[in-house]
């Protein structure tokens, strides 16, 4: 199923982040297959600790700004 598909794909990008925790491709895919799966929360804040420790590019700031939108936050969204 599309969801199973999803979270081998969120465990694939969680396993690279545990080697490597400030590579940016599984940053942007873990917080894309959690907003996909439903998990708001935790992409939201797997986004805002990469903004933290200054990783950045359009398509996180739009994951960041997104959830922001679905959560009714436009204030939050308009910063990124």
């Amino acid at each position: 199923s599309r969801t199973f598909q999803l979270r081998r794909a969120l465990n694939a990008f969680q396993r690279a982040l545990q080697l490597e925790p400030s590579f940016f491709p599984a940053v942007q895919n873990a917080a894309g297959m959690l907003q996909r799966l439903g998990r708001r929360d935790e992409a939201r804040a797997l986004v805002a600790r990469a903004f933290d420790v200054g990783l950045s590019s359009a398509r996180t700031r739009n994951t960041f700004a997104v959830l922001a939108v679905s959560e009714g936050q436009l204030a939050e969204a308009a910063k990124h």
